[in-house]
């Protein structure tokens, strides 16, 4: 059905939303003064290898060179190329089914949880970024939509992290159909989806790779892929820097950072004609060439992906970047800080962002974790020494590694 939908919107086949909360799916405005836009043609290499996964279609390969003068070598290397094709036809993927949750956020936990809480941090490390061989996003969170409308600008010429997440899990382009704007004080939860393509870097730069032929991420009960798409939406400090180096702005970051990690169950959805929380709806299509949709109550549809223990997160630190202009050192801390308050692990990634050398910024944060975590700092004591520290780190601009480093080896 999501294949369908997709499909149907590729063609411009739809009828237009009647609302200008929604979006549409409908492909106008990505063909739409695309002519020259380099990002532009490696999104739709991203839909072409979506549709092509979908239908079972297998990359095309790269033609060996033939030695000239040789026929007997190039009949056996033509034979082989025809088995090779035979091979190549690919099964269309598993029937699964993709769930989207619209949820309100309760308001953000005070000062005093971060005080007084005895949580141990948990394990933070670096992971690389997705491939063929490894997927560090399968049975996790993602946490790095940001866009108040879904898929931001996907279909049109944006080229940033929520086109290029949506653009890899082609299946999620359907939610624009149904999918009203959000608020701040909303999250969306996207579970099940499945990665169709590997995308690099972001805006001008941003290139496709290539086809992931097979999605290893493992597929759950109600046959909804072990994955999940969250939002979170970061405050900007792109024009007053100084300003998230205060303890109010902390609070308000690792707040949102703290909701947008809590497990899907523990979010209420509000009521107004009831004046009450309740679980609510989730809606849920399933995914592929199936002809069939579901909307049913609470868990019935959803995704047991924090089934024993939260599944950890796998994001970049949020509010990173010059559209935020966070400090890259600072959002992992708080990052950090929110995913143990959650019970979370987190699985950092790297990726390349203009005008940031993410990588190199956060080079030094395992061994940050490994002090950390020998010395048993529980949630409220790392919260003690960043809000301690927030005026050395204003007024000298120390790193945050290097601070928190020195603050548990020699005590200054």
């Amino acid at each position: 059905q999501c294949v369908c939908l997709v499909a149907a919107g590729f063609l411009c086949c739809l009828n237009e939303p009647t609302t200008s909360n929604l979006q549409g799916l409908n492909f106008r405005k990505f063909y739409r003064g695309a002519a020259g836009v380099i990002s532009q043609a490696h999104k739709l290499l991203g839909i072409l290898h979506f549709f092509m996964r979908s239908f079972g279609i297998a990359p095309p390969k790269v033609k060996k060179s033939k030695s000239a003068n040789n026929e007997e070598e190039e009949e056996e290397e033509e034979e082989e190329e025809e088995e090779d094709n035979a091979e190549e036809e690919l099964a269309p993927p598993p029937d699964t089914t993709l769930v989207f949750c619209r949820r309100s956020l309760p308001e953000p936990p005070g000062i005093d949880v971060w005080d007084d809480s005895e949580k141990p941090l948990l394990k933070a490390s670096l992971v690389p970024e997705v491939d063929a061989t490894q997927d560090a996003s399968a049975e996790a969170r993602m946490l790095n939509l940001h866009a108040l409308r879904p898929g931001g600008d996907a279909l049109g010429l944006g080229a940033d992290m929520d086109e290029v997440v949506f653009i890899e899990h082609g299946s999620t382009l359907v939610c624009l159909l149904f999918f009203e704007k959000l608020s701040d004080k909303e999250v969306m939860i996207i579970q099940g989806a499945t990665r169709s393509c590997i995308l690099r870097g972001h805006g001008p730069n941003l290139s496709c790779v290539g086809p992931l032929v097979n999605d290893t991420c493992p597929v759950g009960e109600g046959n909804i892929r072990r994955r999940e798409l969250c939002t979170v939406f970061p405050t900007s400090y792109r024009h007053k820097v100084v300003d998230q180096y205060s303890a109010d702005a902390m609070l308000t970051d690792v707040g949102r950072m703290y909701l947008s990690a809590t497990p899907l169950a523990q979010l209420p959805l509000f009521d107004p004609a009831e004046g009450s929380w309740d679980r609510g709806e989730a809606s849920s299509v399933v995914g592929d060439d199936v002809n069939e949709s579901v909307s049913r109550k609470g868990n019935e549809v959803e995704c047991d992906l924090d089934d024993e223990t939260p599944a950890p997160l796998f994001c970049f630190p949020p509010g990173v970047g010059p559209q935020y202009g966070g400090n890259p050192q600072l959002r992992f801390v708080l990052l950090w800080l929110a995913a143990s308050q959650a019970g979370r692990q987190i699985r950092v990634r790297t990726p390349p962002i203009l005008e940031l050398e993410l990588a190199e910024d956060l080079k030094e944060a395992e061994e940050l974790v490994g002090v950390l975590l020998e010395a048993g700092v529980s949630v409220a004591q790392l919260w003690g020494m960043v809000v301690d520290e927030s005026s050395t780190l204003l007024s000298k601009g120390c790193p945050v590694f290097e601070m928190l480093t020195s603050k548990i080896v020699y005590g200054v």
